[in-house]
């Protein structure tokens, strides 16, 4: 028997790990798809949102990123409903923070550059469809 406790204690161990994170499905598409599904954990009697994905109505991912204390935290990404990928960032207390880059539905990158606590700093830079730059604005000189 005690064998049995000690082989199966990493998977007891394992399981208490997940137990407080929930799934929630808060939107749906009339065909009963997900639309809007929300991850909170559960800690002390707390409620606390930690992970948001969006869908379109073909069921491919819309938005998708982390939260910390149900601020946006992390990294974001958003597609087209094609699937591919729309933008890409990061944000920190739910204010833009770090790289930035938008795509076009091709995969060339349309707009690169960087936010501090949701403002654009440094250089931005803007591109043609086809890959070519088409200028550049510094923030930081504004």
């Amino acid at each position: 028997m005690r064998k049995l406790v000690v082989a199966l204690l990493p998977l007891i161990i394992l399981a208490g790990c997940h137990f407080g994170t929930r799934k929630e499905v808060e939107q749906n598409y009339p065909d009963g798809s997900p639309k809007v599904v929300k991850y909170y954990t559960y800690h002390k009697g707390k409620k606390e949102l930690t992970k948001e994905i969006q869908y379109y109505e073909n069921r491919q991912r819309k938005l998708e990123g982390d939260y910390l204390n149900n601020k946006r935290n992390g990294k974001w990404t958003a597609w087209f409903k094609s699937g591919k990928i729309w933008s890409e960032g990061t944000f920190k207390d739910d204010l833009g923070e770090g790289l930035r880059t938008i795509y076009y539905e091709n995969g060339q990158k349309h707009i690169v550059g960087n936010y501090k606590h949701d403002k654009k700093i440094g250089k931005w830079q803007y591109y043609s469809v086809d890959g070519v730059l088409l200028k550049e604005n510094d923030f930081d000189k504004k």
